[in-house]
């Protein structure tokens, strides 16, 4: 059996996402190696990003205070709303130097067999966000997962908003694919191939 204090430790690490019981253990070990000075640096770090990383109050990404970097820059094509489901999914799209238009953090995806539904999301912001009117298209850089076409889908049927297109990224990302783990180039392809989504029962083909 564990000493107390380490299990406590294990029992915390196991619960972020990725990390099973045995990864814990592992990462616990690792750190009792290590010396108090990265220790200290370490436990600093994580209480500095706690107080000073907030979310921007415009597109729910990662700010330093007020509008992020992105939102507050208005070289930016308005006309253009790539929309993700966590704030990590901004930066890939954002390094392939294919993209300059704004964000949009939905805050997770659909998914029906958790019960979790679009009302749980920010979705109503999001409707907002295309009632002012400048948004012309919708990129829905979402998951290729069940679950994120589940949100694409439902995203399509239930915003649609008169003059707004949505398109999806399309070649380049397989099935199942997670848009945070896909390298620059992938991504730069699902980027210059997007592709138009309808609602369901509608067909872009002539």
């Amino acid at each position: 059996m564990l000493p107390e204090a380490l299990n406590q430790l294990v029992q915390l690490l196991s619960q972020l996402p990725g990390l099973g019981t045995h990864s814990a253990q592992r990462i616990a070990l690792y750190l009792l190696e290590q010396d108090e000075g990265y220790l200290k640096q370490l436990a600093e770090s994580i209480g500095a990003a706690k107080e000073n990383v907030e979310r921007c109050p415009r597109c729910g990404g990662f700010s330093a205070g007020g509008s992020c970097a992105f939102c507050a820059d208005e070289s930016r094509d308005s006309a253009l709303l790539c929309v993700v489901a966590d704030p990590l999914d901004i930066y890939p799209i954002e390094g392939t130097g294919g993209y300059n238009g704004y964000y949009f953090v939905l805050g997770g995806l659909v998914d029906p067999l958790k019960g979790r539904m679009l009302d749980s999301l920010r979705a109503d912001e999001l409707k907002a966000r295309l009632e002012e009117g400048e948004v012309k298209e919708v990129l829905l850089a979402l998951d290729f997962s069940f679950e994120g076409e589940a949100t694409a889908t439902v995203l399509v049927e239930e915003l649609g908003v008169e003059g707004v297109r949505f398109t999806r990224l399309a070649r380049g990302l397989p099935v199942g694919a997670e848009i945070d783990y896909a390298d620059e180039d992938t991504l730069s392809q699902a980027l210059k191939y997007r592709r138009e989504v309808e609602p369901a029962g509608e067909s872009t083909d002539e």
